[in-house]
């Protein structure tokens, strides 16, 4: 189970989130938990991923049906004191550099695009 605390710029644009992650050992018993606490679903992300390290980069390749393809890359180094900024125009680098073409960046997760796809927020660095 994932949550992901996001934090965002003076646009509303969200740069960076705190996540935090731990193991479900039942899938069935947190749907009954989340049905008890009322939470309904609104949106299902079926995907594949596949997951590869680089440095202090966590790159993951996401098929997403009814989206598209994806590259995320997420910082996984251990200093604290890290510039979001600076990391992202690091990553933004690195894709360049690996030939990616156009990059297009998304400030909303995968739930969002679903569900509103005509209001994506894409940045594109060329």
């Amino acid at each position: 189970m994932n949550y992901k605390n996001w934090h965002v710029d003076e646009q509303g644009r969200s740069y960076f989130c705190d996540e935090f992650e731990t193991i479900v050992q039942s899938g069935e018993q947190i749907k009954k938990i989340f049905s008890v606490l009322k939470f309904k679903s609104i949106a299902v992300v079926d995907k594949t991923r596949k997951i590869w390290t680089f440095g202090d980069y966590e790159i993951a390749i996401d098929a997403v049906k009814n989206l598209s393809d994806f590259v995320e890359i997420e910082y996984i180094g251990s200093d604290e004191k890290v510039d979001p900024k600076k990391i992202t125009n690091q990553m933004i680098d690195f894709l360049k550099k690996v030939g990616c073409g156009t990059i297009k960046r998304n400030y909303v997760g995968y739930p969002f695009l679903l569900l509103f796809p005509q209001e994506t927020i894409v940045e594109i660095y060329s």
